[in-house]
C-alpha cells in the first residue's frame, strides 16, 4: 500500500488534531530520516565512484 493511501485511510475516520497526536508525526519524521540517510549514502558512493 501507497504512503499516501494510508494517509487518506487516517483522514478519513481522524481530525487533523486525532492525526497529529498520534505516532503520524513520529513515523513522518522517521521516514523522513530515513530517506536523507539513505539518499546521502547513494550520493556519498557515487561521489566516491567518480574520484577514483
Amino acid at each position: 500500500m501507497k504512503n499516501e493511501e494510508v494517509v487518506n485511510q487516517m483522514k478519513a475516520g481522524n481530525s487533523n488534531e486525532q492525526i497529529m497526536l498520534s505516532d503520524y508525526p513520529k513515523a513522518l519524521t522517521n521516514a523522513i530520516m530515513h530517506t536523507l540517510s539513505t539518499n546521502t549514502d547513494i550520493s556519498s558512493r557515487l561521489l566516491s565512484n567518480e574520484l577514483t
